[in-house]
């Protein structure tokens, strides 16, 4: 089996349906979030103040070259901003299932109204600026293989239909 890369926008449930599906499935999973900030020994809200966005989204490019390079059969949850930059939502595309998880900004808000350790967040602290981001993204996030829309449904329903995508691409 290939790899599976979960994109979408920042609270969508990246990491939490990829671990819940690389269980299912019995595959390694990796986040690359957690994958730099265990490199780099700090959060990614402080690698983004002290060496800033562009430096970041190098990190995150690396780390998919890596993943490409060196696993088989792997979930990978990614960054929100992952698929913007360096050709990765190509480079996913060509070397697994890209699967992009869709949720409505309202839900996405509401999620990430106490979260303190999105960087983002700080520029985009208002309803407004949070969706003019969302929008910026969604073209993007639109050209995975598969699209799952999360609103309203539960985990389990979300990761089998995942599961069912995983069968049908491989």
């Amino acid at each position: 089996m290939k790899k599976i890369f979960f994109i979408g926008f920042m609270g969508t449930g990246k990491t939490t349906i990829g671990k819940l599906v690389s269980d299912k499935l019995n595959l390694d999973f990796i986040d690359t979030d957690s994958l730099i900030e265990e490199r780099l020994n700090m959060p990614i809200s402080n690698i983004f103040e002290e060496w800033g966005e562009e430096y970041f989204r190098k990190l995150e490019h690396d780390v998919i070259c890596k993943i490409i390079k060196s696993t088989e059969g792997t979930v990978i949850a990614t960054g929100g901003g992952t698929p913007l930059y360096h050709g990765n939502l190509q480079l996913m595309k060509n070397n697994g299932l890209v699967i992009g998880l869709n949720t409505s900004p309202k839900e996405l808000w509401r999620r990430l109204q106490d979260c303190q350790e999105r960087p983002l967040l700080k520029q985009y602290n208002t309803y407004k600026k949070f969706c003019k981001l969302y929008r910026n993204r969604s073209n993007i996030y639109a050209q995975a293989h598969i699209t799952i829309k999360t609103d309203g449904k539960s985990l389990e329903e979300i990761v089998k239909e995942v599961i069912s995508y995983v069968f049908k691409f491989f």
